[in-house]
């Protein structure tokens, strides 16, 4: 599930913006405070919590956050250039960002499984529901695949992008060739 009330700040951010209200500068200020928020908080929630979080995981997050930055001076770059118009494309933009912590919740709960299980066989697998339909999803239903391996595209960097809707089985492989898997996981 994406953060309803991040979605609700990128959008008001967003139209304040479009509306002369604000400046791009308290645009992109705004935007980079609910980014940091709804990022932390994925990385937190998959973690179990921010008082489970070790220095790696807040260390995680804070990679994670700081690529969505950078992502945000090109949105704000490109809204300064004019070559984003502030229409309904700008506000699904902005939304997008939030979505992004689907993203990162399964980065970390991936992160958090392989360290977790420490010289086991780690293996993933995406479960695909109705409103997915982007041919990864599709391609990829219920396959797994070791930890790592590049046929594997993770949720939300697929085509749907963000808008990926699938959730993650992670899991080990015995040495008899079966995969225990421990339960799906989703954001």
């Amino acid at each position: 599930m994406a953060d309803l009330a991040g979605r609700d700040v990128a959008r008001q951010l967003t139209t304040a913006l479009r509306d002369g209200r604000i400046s791009l500068a308290e645009w992109q200020t705004g935007m980079a405070r609910a980014v940091k928020n709804v990022n932390y908080a994925a990385v937190a929630a998959a973690s179990g919590g921010v008082n489970n979080m070790t220095a790696v995981e807040r260390g995680r997050a804070g990679a994670i956050i700081k690529e969505q930055y950078k992502r945000l001076r090109g949105f704000a770059q490109d809204i300064a250039s004019g070559k984003q118009k502030l229409d309904g494309r700008a506000l699904r933009r902005a939304e997008m960002y939030m979505d992004a912590a689907k993203g990162s919740f399964h980065e970390q709960k991936r992160a958090g499984f392989a360290d977790s299980h420490a010289g086991a066989v780690v293996m993933v697998r995406s479960i695909r529901h109705k409103r997915d339909s982007c041919r990864s999803c599709i391609g990829l239903d219920h396959k797994w695949f070791k930890s790592g391996d590049p046929e594997y595209i993770p949720v939300g960097h697929r085509e749907c992008n963000v808008n990926c809707g699938c959730t993650e089985e992670l899991g080990t492989l015995a040495d008899d060739g079966t995969i225990a898997g421990q339960g799906l996981e989703g954001f």
